[in-house]
């Protein structure tokens, strides 16, 4: 159960940190000021949803590695509570926000994270050992 708490927790971090860096990043490339309450340009949102998406799946990703079984149970888990945060910032737009973009970011991200935990399972599966039998004695 730790592991499980960990694996989730783990994986929100993962997605937290991935697009603090990844928003920055586009931010200047785009050359915006981040302090700025403007809605910034449609091309600037279009990239960081897709940026958003790819850290989506690094988190679910990271948190079917850590727990090391249910990878996509897991991934889930990190998805509801995504979700569960998102709600919220639809309730509560950052000013400049356009509602659109928060719309789309809640209902891209969960399968994404879902999607990063079964590409961790598939590659777990694929990893791990066959199961072997005991020879039968004569």
């Amino acid at each position: 159960m730790v592991r499980g708490i960990l694996a989730v927790f783990v994986g929100l971090i993962a997605i937290f940190v991935s697009v603090y860096f990844m928003t920055g990043a586009l931010t200047i490339a785009f050359g915006l000021d981040p302090m700025t309450t403007q809605t910034p340009p449609g091309l600037y949102l279009f990239f960081n949803i897709l940026l958003g998406m790819v850290c989506a799946v690094f988190g679910g990703y990271a948190a079917g590695l850590v727990a090391r079984r249910d990878e996509v149970r897991h991934a889930m888990y990190v998805a509801a509570v995504g979700l569960i945060l998102g709600l919220v910032s639809l309730a509560m737009p950052a000013e400049g926000q356009p509602i659109w973009y928060l719309l789309i970011t809640i209902l891209t991200m969960p399968p994404a994270v879902v999607f990063g935990g079964w590409v961790r399972m598939r590659q777990a599966r694929h990893d791990r050992p066959a199961p072997t039998t005991a020879p039968e004695s004569a």
